[in-house]
């Protein structure tokens, strides 16, 4: 009998222990718009002529970073006890649209320097970006589907707009680059 109360105590602990907050997740959001933006700052100065193998390398660099990030915001997401309330919702949906604001831009520069980036002396660049981005989407797919599982029915469509604009920044982004 002391056993099961101390089993079920220790499960008890351990499945609070593992929930995650809102305010967790937003500064996973905050810190993935800190990336982006830092990443679409290193996309607009790239030069339009001349550019550097180095500076499309930092840029791939800078990208690839941001996967894992995405990754940990999924994960931190999944641990949400839901529902939430729709203040947390609103909170989320705050984050999640300076989030978009950030990839939009991001894309849009990507897409301003599609040309620099392919004239660049040493080929392969071109494929180098289509294939960060793509691992970028990969990586956002999973975000968006948890977001939408965790934000309040009210709130969906509003989620849903804002995951459509970034989906929409992704394919024009790869349309660009393939």
């Amino acid at each position: 009998m002391k056993f099961q109360v101390v089993f079920i105590s220790l499960l008890s602990f351990a499945s609070v222990s593992l929930a995650t907050t809102v305010a967790v997740v937003v500064s996973d959001m905050n810190n993935l718009k800190a990336g982006v933006t830092t990443l679409a700052s290193h996309v607009k100065a790239f030069p339009d002529t001349g550019g550097k193998l180095a500076d499309a390398l930092a840029i791939h660099t800078q990208a690839a970073g941001l996967v894992s990030p995405i990754k940990q915001a999924t994960a931190d997401l999944k641990g949400v006890p839901t529902p939430i309330s729709e203040a947390d919702g609103k909170t989320l949906l705050v984050a999640l649209g300076a989030l978009a604001s950030s990839v939009v831009d991001c894309s849009n520069a990507l897409i301003a320097k599609h040309a620099a980036v392919a004239a660049l002396p040493v080929g392969g660049i071109p494929a180098l970006v289509k294939g960060d981005l793509g691992d970028l989407k990969g990586a956002t797919t999973p975000f968006e589907n948890e977001f939408l599982s965790v934000i309040p029915a009210i709130q969906k469509p509003d989620a849903v707009k804002t995951t459509t604009q970034v989906d929409n920044a992704f394919k024009a982004a790869l349309a660009a680059y393939t």
